[in-house]
């Protein structure tokens, strides 16, 4: 495999890397939006 070859695939990995990381974030964020909802709405009737 030439250089550029190797460069390519370790750009192509980190990016892959970069999208699971990512849609990770999201789907945890997701899961909580119903416990951030109960926070802010026990802390209005405070």
């Amino acid at each position: 495999m030439g250089e550029a070859q190797e460069s390519e695939s370790a750009d192509q990995k980190t990016e892959k890397t970069k999208d699971d990381i990512e849609g990770s974030i999201t789907s945890a964020m997701r899961a909580r939006v119903g416990h951030f909802k109960e926070q802010a709405e026990c802390s209005l009737k405070s």
